[in-house]
């Protein structure tokens, strides 16, 4: 972000539900589509919605009303509303990364008519998984440890991954590995998928098929490391063919 400002490029980013500053247990999704309203009423607030944005507002106030809850950025500063006519004024890009990816993908249908925007990008989208269970298999989970106990941990899901493979400085490694939910102030997961998330994940890739992806009317990036071992690379060649 800093350094797509000093470029002279505003960037404006949210929390999805469960990550970062927003509620929810701790990456525990259930519903994609609540994800996608969510960055829907995000894009429609920065670009279309004529309304102040935030004062000085409280978590608890915002939290107790629901429209405010989508208004709020900061709690802390205003926006002026000058700027932000000017920065609605300008073409604009949505972009995601590994599941924002996906969100973005799904998103992108939705907002092709508004006014600038220009087209999406996204960073290794997570598209597609390797290694899908069979029909059956999902539906016996959704239906007895996905409903009994959506917010479990699936064991060995993040057992072929480690922060080694996104990151390369020692520094930002030992930060990451010390962001762990649990620990004070730590704000990342970095411990095995839970089942809820799991399924939303397989009913995502559900939608993300051929056929959406040629209805699409406007351009659309996607930058993908043909060795990712995190997010499947399958799913970026298909949407590209």
């Amino acid at each position: 972000t800093k350094y797509l400002n000093e470029h002279q490029i505003a960037v404006f980013a949210m929390d999805i539900q469960g990550h970062g500053h927003s509620s929810g247990v701790r990456c525990h999704m259930t519903d994609h589509n609540y994800l996608v309203n969510d960055f829907q009423k995000f894009i429609h607030m920065i670009r279309v919605d004529d309304i102040e944005l935030f004062s000085n507002t409280t978590a608890n106030e915002a939290a107790a009303n629901k429209d405010t809850m989508f208004r709020t950025i900061s709690y802390t500063e205003r926006l002026n509303k000058d700027w932000l006519q000017s920065i609605r004024e300008l073409p604009f890009f949505l972009s995601g990364l590994s599941m924002g990816g996906a969100v973005a993908t799904i998103t992108t249908k939705s907002v092709e008519s508004l006014h600038g925007y220009k087209g999406t990008i996204c960073l290794a989208p997570a598209l597609s998984v390797n290694g899908r269970p069979p029909w059956l298999v999902t539906q016996l989970m959704r239906y007895t440890v996905g409903w009994f106990n959506s917010t479990g941990q699936m064991p060995d899901s993040k057992k072929n991954t480690s922060v080694n493979m996104v990151l390369k400085n020692p520094a930002d490694i030992e930060r990451a590995e010390a962001d762990t939910w649990g620990n004070p102030g730590a704000l990342g997961y970095n411990l095995n998928m839970r089942y809820g998330t799991g399924l939303m994940f397989l009913d995502m890739f559900d939608v993300l098929t051929p056929e959406y992806f040629s209805s699409f009317k406007s351009p659309f990036v996607i930058i993908h490391d043909p060795h990712d071992q995190i997010t499947s690379i399958d799913g970026s060649r298909r949407m590209m063919d």
